[in-house]
């Protein structure tokens, strides 16, 4: 993902929304997403970064320690990183991996946590019995 992939607007304050245009947060684009964001920090003195991951389908491995590392460098600075609006089967797979206890999450969908389960353990090839939380 290049700079130009990632739309960033002032919120102003001490905030910087940044917003994924692709669907897909994956290795290169993690790399340049944190990249792009610790440069408009260190640009614009706005320490306090809202991520909207309501169009992001995917995330890797990978991206998940990218966020785990820009959530405790931001907090160095004096800022937080805030996970807005993720759609349920990546709220279930940041919740699966400990991370929603770590990382700052506001806004999950309204949808029923049996649906997130449900989609998580598909898209995770495994069934839906055996994965926690998902009975209706």
């Amino acid at each position: 993902m290049r700079a130009d992939d990632v739309l960033l607007c002032d919120v102003g304050g001490t905030g910087l929304w940044v917003k994924p245009r692709g669907p897909a947060l994956d290795e290169p684009n993690a790399r340049a997403l944190t990249d792009v964001v610790l440069g408009q920090v260190f640009r614009t003195g706005r320490s306090h970064v809202y991520l909207d991951l309501c169009r992001v389908k995917v995330l890797d491995h990978f991206v998940l320690a990218r966020l785990v590392a820009l959530h405790f460098r931001l907090a160095q600075l004096g800022g937080r990183l805030y996970l807005v609006q993720p759609r349920p089967e990546i709220y279930f797979l940041l919740r699966r991996h400990g991370l929603a206890r770590v990382l700052h999450i506001h806004g999950v969908s309204q949808r029923p946590f049996y649906y997130a389960a449900r989609t998580a353990a598909r898209l995770l090839g495994k069934k839906p019995g055996r994965c926690e939380g998902n009975e209706p």
